[in-house]
């Protein structure tokens, strides 16, 4: 039997990029709650297949972006992330008009992230072997799966204590700060000097 993967067996720039994985994906699942939620609420199912149908038709635009730098994509993920941060007033301002904001800048992040996640790949499997590559994606899901449970247990937990969503929200907002402020130490320490 393979022995059991450890964080220590990867070098440094692999354990930043799963820190800053289990941080975003904690980060992030303690909004999709609250989007689908608004979406039932504020939607029509037409509008929802619409929007998911956009969604999926981003996947013709790639081959667009396939010369896109690997540190580039991960750049435009992080200025994304800014502006999702300055849209998030907009909840408490006008939900609807929130919620239109928010999923045109998650076909973007959906199209970028998509992008960054090829290139990514392409990039891992150039640095690494083949097995160490296959530990890297499985310990990367086993993290993201992770944080996911956490922020979905978190938002849990505050829907039992409290049924705004304005909280929830707004500990979103935090997270999402530390989430930047993470991928900006992460871009300038391990990816502006990338070698692609």
């Amino acid at each position: 039997m393979k022995k059991l993967i450890m964080l220590q067996d990867f070098d440094q720039f692999i354990k930043m990029q799963l820190y800053a994985i289990t941080i975003v994906s904690l980060s992030w699942s303690l909004m999709v709650p609250i989007i689908i939620k608004l979406q039932g609420v504020l939607w029509t199912a037409s509008i929802i297949s619409g929007y998911l149908i956009i969604q999926k038709l981003s996947v013709f635009i790639y081959p667009y972006f396939k010369n896109w730098l690997l540190k580039q994509s991960y750049k435009y993920l992080i200025i994304l992330d800014v502006f999702y941060m300055l849209s998030l007033p907009l909840y408490f301002y006008d939900p609807l008009i929130f919620i239109y904001v928010e999923a045109g800048l998650v076909v973007i992040y959906g199209l970028i992230m998509n992008v960054f996640g090829i290139n990514y790949d392409a990039f891992l499997m150039n640095k690494y072997s083949t097995n160490i590559f296959k530990d890297i994606q499985y310990v990367e899901r086993i993290y993201m799966a992770s944080a996911g449970i956490v922020g979905y247990l978190i938002v849990i937990v505050i829907e039992l204590f409290t049924e705004k969503l304005d909280t929830i929200i707004l500990i979103f907002f935090v997270m999402l700060g530390f989430n930047l402020i993470i991928q900006i130490y992460n871009y300038k320490n391990y990816w502006v000097g990338l070698e692609e």
